[in-house]
Formats: C-alpha cells, sequence, structure tokens
C-alpha cells in the first residue's frame, strides 16, 4: 500500500511539513541535516505505528544509544516533551493514518501517565519514562479505530543499561509491512540499489 501525501509536526528538527503528491519511487535532496532522514524516520513511523520500540530504533540507526531516560528526547521537536510528534499519512484507497507520541513523565518517584502537551504538566522535577503512542487508522467511510501501546523503562537496578518493556495494542494487527534500511547496516549499498534501478 503506497503512501499519497504525509504530514509531519514537532518531530526532531521538523516544526511543521507536508509532502504530498507522494509515489512509489520518491526522491529526497538536501544539504546535510535538513530533515531528509527525518522524514524517512517519520514514515517508518506511522507505519508500524503499534509499535513503540521503533523510536528507540531509529535512534540507534543514528548512533544514538539509550542509556539515559532523557534520550526520549531526541524524537520531540526542540528536545521539549510539550512538542507531541505527530504524523498524519493518507494512503491509497482513502486510507487515513494517525500517530501521536507522548511521553509518560516520573515525578519524585510517581510513574504518572500525562498528556505532556499542556505546559501546566510540565516542570523542571518530571522525567519521561516512557512513550504513548496514540494511534488511528480510519478507511473512507468507515469509523475511526484508535488504539494505544506504551514502551516503559524497567526498573532494573542490576543491569547498567537500560531495559525497556512494551504493551502492545490489545486488539489491532498491522496491516502494513515496512523495512527501514540503514546505509551503515548494508555494505556495498549504492551497488546493491543501482542494481535494482537498472
Amino acid at each position: 500500500m503506497a503512501f499519497k501525501e504525509i504530514t509531519i509536526e514537532n518531530f526532531r528538527g521538523i516544526k511543521k511539513c507536508t509532502i504530498k503528491d507522494l509515489t512509489r519511487v520518491n526522491l529526497f535532496l538536501g544539504k546535510n541535516n535538513s530533515g531528509k532522514t527525518s522524514v524517512l524516520e517519520a514514515i517508518f513511523l506511522v507505519t508500524g505505528m503499534s509499535n513503540p520500540e521503533l523510536a528507540i530504533r531509529i535512534d540507534i540507526f543514528r548512533d544514538l544509544l539509550h542509556d539515559d531516560p532523557d534520550d526520549f528526547q531526541f524524537i520531540f521537536y526542540g528536545l521539549d516533551y510539550k512538542n507531541s510528534p505527530t504524523f498524519e499519512a493518507q494512503l491509497e484507497r482513502k486510507i487515513t493514518r494517525t500517530l501521536v507520541i507522548r511521553p509518560t513523565l516520573k515525578a519524585t518517584g510517581d510513574s504518572l501517565e500525562r498528556n505532556a502537551s499542556s505546559s501546566s504538566n510540565l516542570d523542571g522535577s518530571q522525567r519521561a519514562d516512557g512513550l504513548i503512542f496514540d494511534f488511528s487508522e480510519k478507511a473512507y467511510q468507515t469509523q475511526k479505530d484508535s488504539q494505544k501501546a506504551t514502551i516503559k523503562i524497567q526498573d532494573s537496578q542490576h543491569t547498567p543499561t537500560l531495559q525497556f518493556q512494551t504493551t502492545p495494542p490489545k486488539s489491532y494487527k498491522e496491516t502494513i509491512l515496512g523495512v527501514f534500511v540503514s546505509p551503515a547496516s548494508i555494505e556495498n549499498l549504492a551497488n546493491r540499489l543501482e542494481k535494482i534501478f537498472v
């Protein structure tokens, strides 16, 4: 199933961006650090919107390892938890997918699920201990199917690295499969792509 349009808000360095008229093959050009990879990551996230582990995996592709709870900030515009990344994608057959990522905040030892889009919920004593993926899919002339999945840092005092626990949605099965190929993970990527084009 092909994407026709995507709107990205508050994701990494992108405040708001809409890309229209997507086709089966699309080419993104721009200077370094202009947001090309962020657009691809946004498409990957909305493709697998029921899997909150993707928020960590896209950072690993950038060699950003999650070893501190505040590493979740990397996906929020301006590194600010008040800026919830939001993605809306229009697909073939008039299907709309929406994903909103919110932090779960930990304050003074108590874990609280809070909607961090309100500045009144945030102060300097709060840190993220996980993410909530609020997502929905709506086909033309059908009711919107809204779901939620979460990823949280496990309380583990015996390991130096962070461990995560995911809670998948209760009754949702992903309908789109996608693969994010990092250039660092494949040898001779340029040669392989050239063969595909030929």
